[in-house]
């Protein structure tokens, strides 16, 4: 009886140490199924960060485009100011014209300065323009960019 007893014992063991098995498999299950949506949730952050890297690599691009630009805008005015500056120096040290002359080349100076001024501001306002639409749609992308990747952290918690 104690043979019975004992063997009785060995069989509650056993299915006991089966129970905590089969609890451990459902669990390793379960570990395994998190393990596999957060390697999902991974692969979706690796694509969103790989995105973000491109837009940020293609803002700089733009930005540093839109700083060559500028630069050259600013030369060129610099240019324009001096080209100014010269001709007005040219037409002080005129001696010999006539008050009437020196008045008709002083408005022909003028005008001309002034529609070279009018279209240079036309071109730089055209410029501007062409930026700032450039610029709101670097924005519009990047907010963008960034809420798909608070999704994707959303989908992580």
């Amino acid at each position: 009886m104690n043979d019975v007893n004992k063997l009785n014992g060995i069989i509650t063991s056993l299915e006991d140490q089966a129970r905590k098995v089969s609890e451990f498999s459902g669990l390793l299950a379960a570990v395994n199924d998190a393990r596999k949506e957060i390697e999902s949730s991974k692969g979706l952050l690796e694509a969103a960060s790989a995105e973000s890297r491109h837009f940020l690599k293609d803002s700089r691009s733009q930005f540093d485009s839109f700083e060559r630009r500028l630069l050259a805008l600013e030369k060129k005015l610099e240019q324009i100011e001096a080209a100014q500056s010269r001709a007005s120096d040219q037409l002080m040290s005129l001696d010999i014209l006539t008050p009437q002359v020196f008045s008709e080349t002083s408005k022909a100076s003028e005008t001309l300065l002034l529609e070279r001024l009018n279209k240079l501001e036309g071109g730089i306002d055209a410029v501007n323009a062409g930026q700032l639409q450039r610029h709101k749609n670097l924005m519009r992308l990047w907010l963008l960019s960034t809420v798909v990747l608070l999704g994707a952290l959303a989908l992580l918690r």
